[in-house]
Protein backbone atom coordinates (compact mmCIF):
# COMPACT_ATOMS: atom_id res chain seq x y z
CA UNK A 1 0.00 0.00 0.00
CA UNK A 2 1.51 3.29 -1.01
CA UNK A 3 1.00 6.31 0.57
CA UNK A 4 -1.04 7.89 -1.50
CA UNK A 5 -3.94 4.81 -1.37
CA UNK A 6 -4.17 4.93 2.28
CA UNK A 7 -4.40 9.16 2.08
CA UNK A 8 -7.83 7.94 -0.24
CA UNK A 9 -8.81 5.08 2.22
CA UNK A 10 -8.60 7.97 5.12
CA UNK A 11 -10.74 10.60 3.56
CA UNK A 12 -13.64 8.19 2.18
CA UNK A 13 -13.36 6.87 5.95
CA UNK A 14 -13.88 10.33 7.27
CA UNK A 15 -16.56 11.45 5.10
CA UNK A 16 -18.67 8.42 6.30
CA UNK A 17 -17.81 9.15 9.84
CA UNK A 18 -21.41 10.71 11.58
CA UNK A 19 -24.65 11.17 10.52
CA UNK A 20 -25.82 13.59 8.83
CA UNK A 21 -28.46 16.33 10.23
CA UNK A 22 -31.09 14.62 8.15
CA UNK A 23 -30.68 11.47 9.64
CA UNK A 24 -30.50 13.20 13.11
CA UNK A 25 -33.63 15.35 12.83
CA UNK A 26 -36.04 11.90 11.64
CA UNK A 27 -34.62 10.09 14.69
CA UNK A 28 -35.64 12.66 17.13
CA UNK A 29 -38.73 13.09 15.17
CA UNK A 30 -39.52 9.10 15.22
CA UNK A 31 -38.19 8.98 19.29
CA UNK A 32 -40.55 11.76 20.29
CA UNK A 33 -43.39 10.44 18.19
CA UNK A 34 -42.83 7.12 20.35
CA UNK A 35 -42.68 8.74 23.39
CA UNK A 36 -45.81 10.71 23.11
CA UNK A 37 -47.80 7.52 22.05
CA UNK A 38 -45.92 5.55 25.34
CA UNK A 39 -46.87 8.50 27.91
CA UNK A 40 -50.68 8.34 26.09
CA UNK A 41 -51.08 4.82 26.99
CA UNK A 42 -49.93 4.74 30.12
CA UNK A 43 -51.83 7.78 30.62
CA UNK A 44 -55.09 5.37 29.62
CA UNK A 45 -53.80 2.62 31.72
CA UNK A 46 -53.77 4.34 34.75
CA UNK A 47 -57.10 5.32 34.12
CA UNK A 48 -58.27 1.72 33.69
CA UNK A 49 -56.52 0.44 36.53
CA UNK A 50 -58.14 3.67 38.91
CA UNK A 51 -61.99 3.03 37.62
CA UNK A 52 -61.70 -1.01 38.08
CA UNK A 53 -60.07 -0.28 41.96
CA UNK A 54 -63.25 2.00 42.40
CA UNK A 55 -65.60 -0.21 41.02
CA UNK A 56 -63.90 -3.22 43.16
CA UNK A 57 -64.57 -0.97 46.09
CA UNK A 58 -67.76 -0.50 45.59
CA UNK A 59 -69.09 -4.03 44.41
CA UNK A 60 -67.30 -4.94 47.91
CA UNK A 61 -69.19 -2.52 49.97
CA UNK A 62 -72.27 -3.05 48.03
CA UNK A 63 -71.41 -7.24 48.49
CA UNK A 64 -71.15 -6.12 52.55
CA UNK A 65 -74.72 -4.53 53.06
CA UNK A 66 -76.43 -7.28 50.84
CA UNK A 67 -74.34 -9.64 53.47
CA UNK A 68 -75.51 -7.86 56.34
CA UNK A 69 -79.30 -7.63 55.47
CA UNK A 70 -79.23 -11.71 55.27
CA UNK A 71 -77.57 -11.62 58.52
CA UNK A 72 -80.14 -9.40 60.05
CA UNK A 73 -83.05 -11.62 58.63
CA UNK A 74 -84.41 -9.01 56.19
CA UNK A 75 -85.53 -7.34 59.41
CA UNK A 76 -88.65 -4.52 58.14
CA UNK A 77 -90.16 -6.97 55.73
CA UNK A 78 -92.90 -7.91 57.81
CA UNK A 79 -94.81 -6.73 60.12
CA UNK A 80 -95.45 -7.87 63.90
CA UNK A 81 -97.82 -10.65 62.40
CA UNK A 82 -95.26 -11.50 59.79
CA UNK A 83 -96.91 -10.58 57.10
CA UNK A 84 -94.36 -8.74 54.42
CA UNK A 85 -94.74 -5.45 54.13
CA UNK A 86 -94.11 -4.98 50.32
CA UNK A 87 -91.48 -2.92 50.13
CA UNK A 88 -88.75 -1.46 52.88
CA UNK A 89 -85.51 0.84 52.36
CA UNK A 90 -82.29 0.92 54.70
CA UNK A 91 -79.30 3.24 54.58
CA UNK A 92 -76.19 2.82 55.95
CA UNK A 93 -72.88 3.93 55.96
CA UNK A 94 -69.40 2.52 55.24
CA UNK A 95 -65.59 4.03 56.29
CA UNK A 96 -62.97 4.53 53.41
CA UNK A 97 -62.05 0.28 54.18
CA UNK A 98 -65.62 -0.77 53.54
CA UNK A 99 -66.09 -1.55 57.58
CA UNK A 100 -70.05 -0.54 59.06
CA UNK A 101 -69.96 2.25 60.69
CA UNK A 102 -73.68 3.05 61.84
CA UNK A 103 -77.20 2.58 60.11
CA UNK A 104 -78.42 5.99 59.17
CA UNK A 105 -82.09 7.17 59.26
CA UNK A 106 -82.68 8.41 55.91
CA UNK A 107 -80.49 9.82 52.91
CA UNK A 108 -80.53 12.94 54.02
CA UNK A 109 -79.04 12.46 57.63
CA UNK A 110 -75.71 13.51 58.64
CA UNK A 111 -73.14 10.93 58.18
CA UNK A 112 -70.35 9.87 60.66
CA UNK A 113 -67.34 11.66 60.93
CA UNK A 114 -65.41 8.68 59.21
CA UNK A 115 -68.30 7.51 57.01
CA UNK A 116 -67.11 7.68 53.02
CA UNK A 117 -69.59 5.47 51.78
CA UNK A 118 -73.94 5.64 52.39
CA UNK A 119 -75.43 2.64 50.91
CA UNK A 120 -79.48 2.51 50.02
CA UNK A 121 -80.88 -1.10 50.17
CA UNK A 122 -84.28 -1.10 48.73
CA UNK A 123 -86.18 -4.56 49.24
CA UNK A 124 -89.07 -5.04 47.12
CA UNK A 125 -91.20 -8.34 48.60
CA UNK A 126 -94.49 -10.37 47.42
CA UNK A 127 -95.77 -13.37 48.86
CA UNK A 128 -96.31 -16.15 46.84
CA UNK A 129 -98.48 -19.50 47.99
CA UNK A 130 -95.77 -22.34 46.94
CA UNK A 131 -98.01 -25.40 45.95
CA UNK A 132 -96.64 -29.04 46.61
CA UNK A 133 -98.62 -31.55 44.70
CA UNK A 134 -100.03 -34.00 47.29
CA UNK A 135 -99.25 -31.88 49.74
CA UNK A 136 -100.79 -29.83 52.54
CA UNK A 137 -100.59 -27.60 53.92
CA UNK A 138 -99.39 -25.28 50.99
CA UNK A 139 -95.97 -23.10 51.81
CA UNK A 140 -96.31 -19.78 51.92
CA UNK A 141 -92.60 -18.07 50.04
CA UNK A 142 -91.68 -14.48 50.01
CA UNK A 143 -89.54 -13.47 46.73
CA UNK A 144 -87.83 -10.16 46.53
CA UNK A 145 -85.47 -7.89 44.75
CA UNK A 146 -82.94 -6.23 47.11
CA UNK A 147 -81.58 -3.57 44.91
CA UNK A 148 -78.43 -1.39 46.40
CA UNK A 149 -76.80 1.68 45.73
CA UNK A 150 -73.51 3.08 46.67
CA UNK A 151 -73.38 6.57 46.76
CA UNK A 152 -69.88 8.15 47.70
CA UNK A 153 -69.70 10.73 50.48
CA UNK A 154 -67.17 13.33 49.99
CA UNK A 155 -67.33 15.38 53.05
CA UNK A 156 -65.30 12.54 54.77
CA UNK A 157 -62.55 13.79 53.36
CA UNK A 158 -63.24 17.20 54.40
CA UNK A 159 -65.46 18.30 51.20
CA UNK A 160 -67.98 19.61 51.15
CA UNK A 161 -70.66 17.68 48.64
CA UNK A 162 -72.90 20.30 46.58
CA UNK A 163 -76.56 20.43 47.21
CA UNK A 164 -77.41 19.72 43.78
CA UNK A 165 -76.01 16.71 41.59
CA UNK A 166 -73.41 18.34 39.18
CA UNK A 167 -73.62 16.93 35.42
CA UNK A 168 -70.70 14.38 35.08
CA UNK A 169 -69.53 14.76 38.80
CA UNK A 170 -70.06 10.96 39.48
CA UNK A 171 -70.90 10.43 43.70
CA UNK A 172 -72.10 13.51 44.45
CA UNK A 173 -75.44 14.42 45.29
CA UNK A 174 -78.16 12.04 44.70
CA UNK A 175 -76.04 9.90 41.77
CA UNK A 176 -74.94 6.49 43.27
CA UNK A 177 -71.41 5.10 42.20
CA UNK A 178 -72.68 1.73 41.91
CA UNK A 179 -76.02 -0.15 41.52
CA UNK A 180 -76.64 -4.04 41.22
CA UNK A 181 -79.86 -6.05 42.08
CA UNK A 182 -80.31 -9.43 43.73
CA UNK A 183 -83.07 -11.69 43.58
CA UNK A 184 -83.82 -13.63 47.09
CA UNK A 185 -86.77 -16.01 48.69
CA UNK A 186 -87.91 -16.42 52.13
CA UNK A 187 -89.49 -19.99 52.60
CA UNK A 188 -91.91 -20.89 54.94
CA UNK A 189 -93.33 -17.61 56.33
Amino acid sequence: MNARTSIRLRKRQRSFAGFTLTEILVAVVLLSLSLAAMVMLWSLSRRVTENSRSAAEYYAVARQDMERGRRLGFTGLFDADGVPTGAYSTFTDYDERGMFQNAAASFDAEPATNTMYRVQSTYDLASVEKVRPGETPNVLQSVGVQTIRVYKINSARGEAAPAAPQAGARGFGREPVYQTAACFAITGI
